[in-house]
């Protein structure tokens, strides 16, 4: 892997982590998702999250932005905090991590989540957690490798389908 460099996002740097951030939340979607929403309410939706996330920027959230050696971005992750609805117990959270292509499979993956966990331990956290789409299984081994165990498992369906027998 080249020289990363983490730090914090500029002002200029937010334009670029809304639209990764929205080609997550679309790529998290599974196909028959995508086919009943559209790319522009997803966008509106993650605009929105991403405008509330900022307010509370802090110690309730945390944008860490990775450089190359040439000053470009290739990856962020956003962590913050999550209270459980089931024990109201307050964890950290990855809210979302992104990698550029060029640079996935190198490592950048586990730099950000090591990051991510030093601010959490940082800032008081015992435990941190995040949900990954089902079908992403490259994030799924990284995150196994990093000792992340599943926890609970969300599941749909969609009603306009006929009953399973």
């Amino acid at each position: 892997m080249v020289d990363i460099g983490l730090g914090y996002p500029s002002d200029s740097d937010w334009p670029w982590i809304t639209e990764q951030y929205v080609e997550t939340a679309w790529a998290s979607l599974t196909v028959e998702r995508q086919q009943k929403a559209s790319k522009q309410i997803v966008r509106d939706c993650t605009v929105e999250q991403i405008t509330k996330f900022r307010e509370e920027h802090g110690t309730a959230n945390q944008v860490f932005i990775a450089r190359d050696n040439n000053g470009d971005r290739v990856g962020f992750i956003w962590v913050g905090q999550s209270r459980s609805g089931f024990t109201d117990v307050v964890q950290a959270y990855i809210l979302s991590i992104y990698v550029t292509e060029a640079c996935r499979g190198q490592g950048l993956g586990r730099l950000l989540m090591s990051r991510a966990e030093d601010w959490a331990r940082e800032n008081g956290f015992t435990s941190i957690g995040l949900s990954v789409a089902a079908h992403n299984i490259g994030a799924i081994t990284l995150y196994e490798k990093l000792g992340y165990k599943t926890e609970t498992l969300r599941l749909s369906k969609n009603l306009d389908e006929p009953m399973a027998t």
